[in-house]
């Protein structure tokens, strides 16, 4: 009997497959949830032509974006309970040609994120498809204002408390700008989703977890930096206390301002052995700065020329060469 009980358990255990799910978002309070688009989005044909949400399983809600007579942002308000799941599916490229311009975003009460994210511009076909645009979720999260037509003036407060994205699922790759200022301010955030792209774009991570409660950096696995990828990712992660870089090529201002501000940083696994340039237009400028005055610099055996200082290994740390 007790065999059959263990096969019963083995046989449920399936973990859940999250990237067949549409882009979900599971509240953690009675709050609003809105989707957010400025008037030069919705004037441009075929950027993004459409969104649906569902709420607890209902059916579809579609709202037509395209708009030549837009005006100001316009905004999809939908209010949730706690316990309420909100999926979202869209059509279009989600973002506009570069980064100087922003694109759709939402505004979240306290909320989990959990699903595919590439439902929100592929629709019902998302399953197995990947990142095509540059900047395509450029901001999403981003919690410091909404810019219509890059002006101060029109700036929205926007804030959002997204706590977990652990079950969020990205694309095995990366594209110019495509994750910049993701999850920016979103102080509560403490579970990252999982980075599955071994080859990265220029910016692409840039400032994605920056002023966020996350503990430990997700593990990052690509072998080789480009200019801007890490740039800015972990700033001001005042509760950052281990970070690991797996990647053994670095270049041009790939991890400038990483882990800037993260004061209670005292673990660093760095793998890097060529690439490492010191100066203001290096890899690593001001890449520990305001870190924590001791800690453990863990690097490779065969690279010994390392730096001290905010650019380099944090003056005052212990220096450890990693098993390999």
């Amino acid at each position: 009997m007790q065999q059959l009980v263990n096969r019963r358990r083995m046989m449920g255990s399936k973990e859940h497959d999250y990237s067949r799910d549409y882009f979900t978002m599971v509240a953690l309070e009675d709050g609003d949830i809105s989707f957010m688009m400025p008037e030069n989005v919705m004037k441009t044909e075929d950027l993004m032509t459409s969104i649906s949400y569902s709420l607890n399983g209902s059916e579809w809600v579609t709202h037509s974006l395209y708009d030549p007579n837009a005006t100001g942002i316009s905004s999809i308000t939908v209010h949730v309970n706690t316990g309420d799941k909100l999926l979202w599916k869209g059509i279009g490229t989600g973002y506009l040609s570069d980064s100087d311009d922003w694109g759709f975003m939402f505004r979240v009460c306290r909320c989990s994120i959990e699903g595919n994210i590439m439902s929100l511009c592929k629709g019902d076909n998302f399953i197995g498809t990947e990142l095509e645009y540059d900047y395509q979720y450029y901001g999403l999260f981003y919690n410091n204002g909404f810019y219509d037509g890059n002006t101060i003036s029109d700036q929205v407060d926007l804030p959002n408390y997204v706590i977990n994205a652990e079950n969020l699922i990205l694309p095995n790759n990366t594209t110019e700008g495509c994750y910049e200022y993701l999850f920016y301010k979103n102080e509560e955030l403490i579970n990252p989703p999982k980075l599955p792209a071994t080859v990265l774009s220029v910016d692409c991570y840039c400032g994605m977890f920056s002023n966020t409660a996350l503990i430990e950096t997700p593990e990052l696995p690509a072998d080789t930096l480009i200019s801007g990828c890490y740039e800015g990712m972990f700033m001001d992660c005042t509760n950052l206390v281990k970070a690991e870089i797996n990647a053994t090529t670095f270049s041009t201002k790939c991890c400038t301002d990483m882990f800037n501000g993260c004061s209670s940083l005292t673990y660093i696994k760095c793998m890097a052995t060529t690439g490492v340039v010191t100066g203001r237009s290096g890899s690593c400028t001001r890449w520990v700065k305001n870190v924590s005055s001791t800690g453990t610099f863990i690097k490779h055996p065969n690279k010994t020329d390392w730096a001290a200082g905010t650019a380099g290994i944090p003056s005052g740390w212990t220096v450890v060469d990693a098993d390999i």
